[in-house]
């Protein structure tokens, strides 16, 4: 199937190996690589699936034109890509592993050195998401560098075996030359909390227009002027808050909301309003307000507690 150009497989129960290509000597010079049309793979609910692509056939068959690839609920992988097929995803604009058990994304090539430093370009890749991956430990098992210049979303849950999020940066993906083009990240509980607790990573990561909050059951406000959100979140456009369930409202992040044109807040569940209304002025950019299953919530615009104020509140859109 050289000429093949999307693969879509789902709810393939007994399936354990996705391609097994094999280069015959006899047809091939062994040096010869035969690339592949494949652009789109997506892999979707095949519980037994342990590899995608056989190890054998990589460095004889190349897979330099995928463009996409999405692998969901396959729980038996644990690698998704061979090193030598990594190193040739030049044309790739979106990667998406979600609710696997992969435990590294690149497998360790048997022929590098522990030593040295391999360089994975990505130069086109702009949708990242590595989501429920409760045993991933690294992206590539060595040492290694990644460059993803057109990257724009990207939507990670950061599993507890990966401890700081200082290390990920390191080896991944938060550092500025490497995202410079970032403009919307999805965040969960311990993200919050490990970029809390590293102001110096904070600061590697450019300033995003959007920003998705999901999860963050702890979380009983937003940033506060000054906190490591804050300085990230100072040219935000859309904020998209999801089930943080002790939320109780945005104030103490007004300040860096002046630019704020689409707001939604979706069960929250503790949430008793949105605002108050002094800082509700911060607001007069929105353009869309969403709010569903908030059961608490009395006042979408609060009273500061002064009667004797009143507060205009404008927006202009």
């Amino acid at each position: 199937f050289q000429r093949l150009e999307k693969l879509i497989v789902t709810d393939c129960a007994s399936l354990e190996e996705v391609f097994q290509l094999q280069v015959r000597v006899l047809d091939i010079v062994e040096a010869c690589i035969v690339t592949s049309e494949l652009r789109h793979v997506k892999l979707f609910r095949l519980p037994k699936l342990k590899h995608v692509w056989n190890k054998d056939s990589n460095e004889n068959i190349s897979f330099e034109n995928l463009r996409e690839v999405h692998v969901q609920e396959c729980w038996s992988l644990k690698t998704l890509f061979s090193f030598s097929m990594a190193k040739d995803l030049h044309q790739l604009k979106s990667l998406i592993v979600d609710s696997c058990g992969v435990e590294e994304i690149v497998s360790k090539s048997v022929e590098e050195s522990d030593q040295h430093e391999v360089l994975f370009e990505f130069n086109q890749l702009s949708f990242l998401a590595l989501w429920t991956l409760p045993n991933l430990v690294c992206f590539y098992p060595g040492m290694h560098h990644i460059t993803c210049p057109m990257l724009k979303k990207l939507k990670t849950h950061w599993p507890k075996k990966i401890k700081k999020l200082k290390h990920v940066a390191s080896q991944l993906l938060l550092v500025e030359k490497i995202i410079p083009q970032l403009e919307h990240i999805s965040l969960t509980t311990d993200d919050i909390a490990t970029i809390t607790e590293e102001r110096d990573v904070t600061m590697l990561l450019p300033r995003i227009s959007q920003l998705t909050l999901k999860g963050v059951d702890k979380m009983t406000h937003l940033w506060k002027q000054g906190s490591p959100l804050h300085h990230i979140c100072a040219n935000l456009e859309t904020l998209e808050v999801y089930m943080c369930g002790s939320l109780t409202n945005i104030t103490r992040a007004s300040s860096s909301l002046r630019n704020l044109t689409t707001l939604e807040v979706w069960y929250c569940k503790e949430m008793v309003e949105l605002i108050t209304s002094s800082k509700a002025q911060c607001l007069e950019q929105l353009v869309t307000l969403k709010i569903d299953g908030c059961r608490m919530m009395r006042e979408v615009i609060a009273s500061d507690g002064d009667e004797t104020t009143y507060d205009e509140i404008i927006f202009k859109e």
